[in-house]
């Protein structure tokens, strides 16, 4: 080592370490910020040359320290299944959230539930047979028909409503996830450039990493690094993101159903996860499942109701006709508005003189007992939906803790802890004082060389 060699030496130190009491720094400040990786220098010693002068031959001596770089402390293994597993969270509960508020349109047990006002229905029948020339009593049949009619056509009103909402929110979301995809491609390009001109692109890394799991919440996107370094997003195996390339997505509403489409060609986008995912098949599978649940019931009341009434007679003498009209929870309705209308009597009328025979209406009042009833229908069809939307929270649930679990374990390698970094601002601390010292000795010797022996001078 050649007599200034040790000042190369201890000011290469000097540098290092203070680069890494900085970096220690840079840790210690964003210790709370989302989204950060925490850094770490890559120191590398300094050795000979291995391609030495064509005239000189190298020292055999270490050349110092110098920093290769600064790195992110990351695991890219559990950065993919953080953002796939919260691609799934963000899916199952637009699904839970769907489900709960489809429930809650039922409202049952309630005083104002559909079961309550089929009961009194049913009740107001076995008044009119207990005092078949009532018109009050037969009023009361009328006004309960319309009771329950009315909840089914608001039932019916709110589910399409909820589905234009579902609708319209994803229409919003996509806004959002065309923005974010921009600005992932921007990022890209960024961080191209600053790495081609040598400066730190960990802030901007991270930024992009965010940006990357939003989309995978949003719409289940799957990343990947390409060979420059550029984060890719994919979604149903189309390209969302290729570099500082985006393709855009649109909704196109057609008879009720939410369609995602590629924007520059119209072709149909998959949407394998995500929030938009759930909140899709909410839209064009769950609310028309339980819509036409719900039909079905609306058939099932006009079906057997009618069945019975047109079997009987009224006050009028003459054959009942349709209580309901319409099939369907929209469509259906009161048919009739005299209250002598009412097919009470099985009897036919003797000499045009009608029966108060109350046959038709006992039957009537009896439909909410069988097993084909409308009441075991409806019985149904809430015990069916109160398990899948229990069934539905518990998913959600489980796949929350999943992905806790992923991010605390992703957090135990990218996380900033104070302890660690403390200790190291310590070490690094202790390093650049020994440095100092190492420059302070070496600046000894050449003083005592050069003024109190005279050699320099001499040779």
């Amino acid at each position: 080592m050649g007599a200034f060699d040790g000042i190369s030496v201890a000011l290469s130190g000097l540098h290092a370490q203070r680069r890494a009491m900085d970096t220690a720094a840079q840790n210690v400040a964003n210790a709370n910020t989302v989204g950060y990786t925490r850094q770490r220098v890559s120191l590398t010693a300094v050795g000979a040359s291995t391609v030495p002068a064509v005239w000189s031959t190298p020292s055999s001596a270490a050349g110092g320290v110098a920093v290769s770089g600064v790195l992110r402390v990351q695991d890219s293994i559990l950065t993919t299944a953080s953002r796939e597993a919260h691609a799934l969270q963000s899916n199952l509960s637009a699904s839970a959230d769907a489900l709960g508020s489809i429930e809650s349109l039922f409202a049952e047990p309630s005083d104002n539930g559909l079961a309550t006002q089929l009961s009194a229905l049913w009740s107001s029948f076995h008044d009119v047979a207990n005092q078949p020339s009532d018109p009050a009593v037969r009023s009361q049949v009328l006004q309960r028909a319309t009771v329950v009619t009315d909840w089914l056509n608001q039932a019916s009103s709110q589910l399409t409503s909820q589905a234009s909402a579902t609708t319209a929110t994803v229409g919003t979301l996509l806004t959002q996830v065309n923005t974010t995809a921009h600005q992932l491609a921007d990022l890209n390009v960024a961080i191209l450039r600053a790495g081609q001109s040598g400066e730190s692109t960990n802030e901007l890394a991270d930024q992009r990493d965010q940006l990357a799991l939003k989309l995978s919440e949003m719409v289940g996107g799957t990343s990947t690094t390409d060979a420059s370094g550029n984060i890719n997003v994919r979604i149903g195996g189309s390209e969302l993101v290729a570099g500082s390339t985006v393709r855009e997505l649109s909704l196109v509403s057609s008879g009720g159903l939410a369609l995602v489409k590629w924007s520059q060609d119209g072709s149909a986008a998959t949407i394998p996860s995500g929030q938009i995912g759930g909140l899709v098949d909410a839209v064009n599978t769950t609310i028309p499942a339980w819509s036409a649940k719900l039909d079905s019931l609306a058939a099932n009341l006009a079906g057997q109701v009618n069945a019975l009434h047109q079997s009987g007679y009224d006050l009028n003498g003459s054959l009942g006709g349709p209580l309901f009209t319409g099939t369907t929870a929209a469509t259906i309705k009161v048919a009739i508005s005299d209250p002598r209308a009412i097919a009470a009597s099985g009897v036919a009328p003797t000499a045009g003189v009608p029966s108060l025979d109350a046959k038709v209406a006992d039957a009537l009042g009896s439909l909410g007992g069988s097993v084909t009833s409308p009441d075991s229908v409806y019985r149904q069809l809430v015990s069916d939906l109160g398990i899948a939307a229990q069934s539905s929270t518990t998913r959600v649930g489980t796949q929350s803790g999943i992905a806790a679990n992923i991010d605390n374990s992703a957090a135990a390698v990218s996380g900033v802890s104070i302890d660690e970094e403390m200790t190291n601002i310590i070490t690094f601390q202790r390093a650049y004082e020994a440095a100092g010292r190492v420059l302070t000795a070496v600046d000894a010797t050449l003083d005592t060389l050069i003024n109190h022996t005279g050699l320099v001078g001499r040779a």
